[in-house]
């Protein structure tokens, strides 16, 4: 079910994505922009794989 893995080969790695959101609030930046963001984030261990 499990695999073991060498913890060497282990990295821990931080994921944000974001995108634009027309239904969120907006920032006004200097009366030309406006930009409303959305996104989401999370953390997970990803594995080296080293292919020859």
């Amino acid at each position: 079910m499990f695999e073991r893995n060498n913890i060497d080969d282990l990295f821990l790695a931080s994921i944000s994505v974001l995108y634009p959101d027309n239904e969120m609030l907006t920032d006004n930046i200097g009366g030309i922009l406006t930009i409303s963001i959305g996104g989401y984030g999370y953390t997970t261990i990803l594995k080296k794989n080293i292919s020859i």
